[in-house]
C-alpha cells in the first residue's frame, strides 16, 4: 500500500486515529503534531500549543512589518514618494495575507507552523468570521478601550486557552500538518 499523499511512496506507518497509510516523511510529521493527519476530522484534532501559535503571529505580524518598518529607512534616504512607497508594502502585505486565506484557508505563518482555525463544531472556519469576528473586531475593541493585549493575555493562559477573538467567533486553532505533494 502506498502513502495517501504521496503516490509513489511506499506507506510504513498510518495515522493513528484514521488509519490513513503514511509514507516515512509524512507519518514522521503526523506523529510530531498532534497524532492526526489532514484526512482526520478537524474536531478530532489537538489544540495548537500557545508557542506554536506565537510563532505563526510572529511570521504574520513580520509581513506587515516590513511595510511599516520600510517608511522611516525610506524617509532617511530621502526616497521621493517613501509613503506611498511604504503603503503599498503594507497593502501587499494584507493582499498576501488574504489571498493565503482565500486559497489555503489559513494565514502565511499558521500554514507555514502547520495550524488551522475552524469553528468550535470542527468545521473549517468561514473566510469573513476569521477576518471581521476574529480579527478586525478585537482590534476595533482595542482602539476603544485599549486593553486588548492584557484581555489576550489573560485568555490565553486560562482554560480553554483561546484568545478574545477566538471566543467572539467561535472559532479555536488546531494542530493541521502541511504535507507537501
Amino acid at each position: 500500500m502506498n502513502c495517501s499523499f504521496h503516490p509513489t511512496r511506499p506507506s510504513t506507518t498510518q495515522c493513528p486515529r484514521c488509519r490513513t497509510p503514511l509514507c516515512g516523511p509524512c507519518g514522521d510529521v503526523v506523529l510530531s503534531r498532534g497524532a492526526t493527519c489532514p484526512r482526520c476530522p478537524h474536531h478530532e484534532r489537538p489544540p495548537a500549543a500557545l508557542s506554536r501559535r506565537l510563532l505563526a503571529h510572529l511570521v504574520d505580524s513580520a509581513l506587515l512589518a516590513v511595510g511599516v518598518m520600510s517608511l522611516p529607512l525610506l524617509v532617511r534616504f530621502a526616497v521621493p514618494w517613501a509613503g506611498v512607497i511604504s503603503l503599498m508594502l503594507v497593502c501587499a502585505a494584507l493582499a498576501v495575507e488574504f489571498g493565503w486565506q482565500l486559497g489555503h484557508g489559513r494565514s502565511v505563518g499558521k500554514w507555514l507552523i502547520g495550524l488551522r482555525v475552524v469553528m468550535d463544531s470542527g468545521e473549517p472556519a468561514d473566510l469573513l468570521r476569521v477576518i471581521v469576528l476574529r480579527n478586525v473586531l478585537p482590534l476595533v475593541l482595542s482602539a476603544v478601550c485599549g486593553v486588548r493585549f492584557f484581555v489576550d493575555l489573560y485568555y490565553l493562559v486560562t482554560p480553554p486557552h483561546r484568545r478574545l477573538g477566538d471566543r467572539l467567533a467561535a472559532t479555536r486553532v488546531v494542530e493541521d500538518p502541511r504535507l507537501e505533494r
